[in-house]
């Protein structure tokens, strides 16, 4: 778990990009940030709506 400063793509992504394996399932909620996550090449991104 990491602190951030903001929870903005450009914070997010690298820190995902960092950490969690590519090919790695990451499974969020659909706020706007997230949605980008399905556009890193390499990772499975499943949504829930809440």
């Amino acid at each position: 778990m990491f602190c951030v400063v903001d929870r903005t793509a450009a914070t997010l992504l690298p820190i995902i990009e960092a950490h969690i394996r590519p090919g790695t399932i990451i499974v969020s909620d659909q706020w706007r940030t997230y949605n980008r996550v399905g556009h890193i090449v390499g990772y499975h991104h499943l949504t829930v709506n809440h």
